[in-house]
């Protein structure tokens, strides 16, 4: 009773949320450049140490979000990554043991609908599926990989009992720090493998450049909650860096995509906190403030910041974001959707094609992605996908408005930005973006089960 009593003093802690989501950001990247595997194991660790601490899955959601994150190299497409499937069900079994001892809900689970439908998609094609050569059998975990992300969120939602909007904005505040930590990391090793860091392109073990870009236009909605609701001037300063680290971080992904809805949505945010911030007055004051430095700051280095707008120019426009053959991709999951039947239907699968592709290991057969949420989704699913996807979406988004309002404006414009950022790259049924949604709905049921909660009180 007494270990309790002390946990709940020291989560209370005011800045709690802050030490403990930076402190695991940085273990998380230690593991990302050092030891991926050691580093799964402690986040692992201090995750069934904080439960039995705690008894709440609140504090389990930086465990969660960070631990995909920690992954420094690729994966072979001829061997099952036997270490990381055992680190992942260890950490299914403890969620399990914390939802068991808590007592198991179906009923909190607001978006089981939409990922349950994604899950029967996934897995459905498993029975037709040719494209698989017996080297290869690895591929047929994909099929069973949004079956997962819905047990990763049954359980969570279920675990998590307190409104945990602040630890999960803070954690994907983070988030964006470690991803823009990994970027320069690279950036610095490959630097002067080009002539200019944007023609950069790098892997970074647990995906690829332009999907780092994807994940922190992911995470800046939740640093500008933070803003919304900061009460005080240090923090709104604190939330201004992480920002500017954010966007620095976006341009190292030399992500078209990301430059335009990173950019984009960051101009906007700026925009809509004008009316919706907690501290107004001095969010509008700090804005000038901040504004007018950065001015000052483009002046002064006015060669550099013209010769950076050129490459960028340059680099989104000239080349057209069709570049690297997204339309042939689309009309590929077309034709490959439209074979038969069962195909238009259910859909071919996730290893709808199969190629030679680059990857962190050299060129190795790896499945088809076809860069585009609709595209991939109709070539896994068929018909069905598509419908299981849209249902998918109007509980994302109906369940959302459910929360208050500061967060419901800015965390809803956010999932609009990325969601339509989707539709041309890769974000669902892609695991780097699945585990952390998944954490994110969960955290949605927990605010809304707290808030009927206190309504029926």
């Amino acid at each position: 009773m007494k270990w309790k009593q002390l946990g709940q003093k020291v989560t209370e802690y005011r800045y709690f949320d802050e030490l403990y989501a930076f402190l695991l950001a940085v273990i998380a990247f230690l593991g990302w450049k050092y030891d991926t595997l050691i580093v799964m194991g402690i986040l692992i660790g201090l995750a069934a140490l904080v439960l039995l601490w705690t008894g709440d899955f609140k504090f389990l959601i930086p465990n969660a979000v960070y631990l995909v994150f920690t992954i420094g190299e690729g994966f072979s497409s001829e061997e099952i990554p036997i270490p990381i499937i055992l680190i992942a069900v260890v950490f299914v079994i403890v969620l399990f043991l914390g939802v068991f001892k808590n007592g198991f809900h179906i009923g909190k689970t607001k978006f089981l609908g939409g990922l349950l439908g994604l899950a029967i998609m996934n897995v459905l094609p498993v029975f037709w599926c040719k494209t698989i050569a017996e080297e290869n059998n690895v591929f047929y975990v994909f099929f069973f990989a949004d079956l997962a992300y819905l047990i990763l969120y049954v359980l969570l939602s279920n675990g998590i009992r307190k409104n945990s909007l602040h630890l999960l904005s803070v954690t994907m505040s983070y988030l964006a720090l470690l991803l823009t930590a990994q970027c320069i990391d690279k950036v610095i090793e490959l630097k002067g493998t080009t002539e200019s860091i944007l023609d950069l392109w790098y892997y970074l073990g647990w995906g690829l450049c332009n999907e780092a870009g994807i994940m922190i236009c992911v995470s800046i909605p939740f640093i500008f909650y933070l803003m919304a609701t900061a009460d005080s001037i240090f923090s709104l300063l604190g939330h201004h860096l992480k920002v500017i680290a954010a966007l620095v971080g976006i341009v190292l992904t030399t992500s078209r995509g990301s430059y335009l809805f990173g950019f984009g949505e960051t101009l906007v945010f700026y925009f809509v906190l004008l009316f919706i911030a907690k501290k107004g007055r001095a969010y509008q004051n700090f804005l000038f403030v901040f504004f007018t430095v950065g001015i000052v700051v483009v002046l002064i280095f006015k060669d550099e910041t013209i010769d950076l707008y050129h490459k960028i120019q340059d680099l989104v426009f000239t080349h057209g974001l069709d570049s690297n053959g997204r339309t042939t991709l689309w009309k590929w999951a077309c034709t490959l959707w439209n074979e038969n039947w069962v195909n238009r239907i259910f859909g071919p699968g996730f290893c709808a094609a199969i190629d030679v592709r680059p990857t962190p290991n050299g060129d190795q057969l790896t499945p088809i992605v076809f860069h585009s949420t609709f595209f991939q989704t109709l070539a896994m699913g068929g018909i069905f996908g598509v419908l299981c996807l849209g249902y998918h979406f109007i509980q994302k988004y109906y369940y959302l408005a459910k929360t208050d309002r500061v967060f419901f404006c800015v965390i809803g414009i956010g999932f609009l930005f990325v969601d339509v950022y989707g539709m041309i790259d890769n974000t669902y049924h892609m695991y780097y973006y699945m585990v952390p949604l998944m954490v994110i709905l969960a955290v949605i049921d927990s605010v809304l089960k707290n808030r009927k909660q206190e309504t029926t009180v």
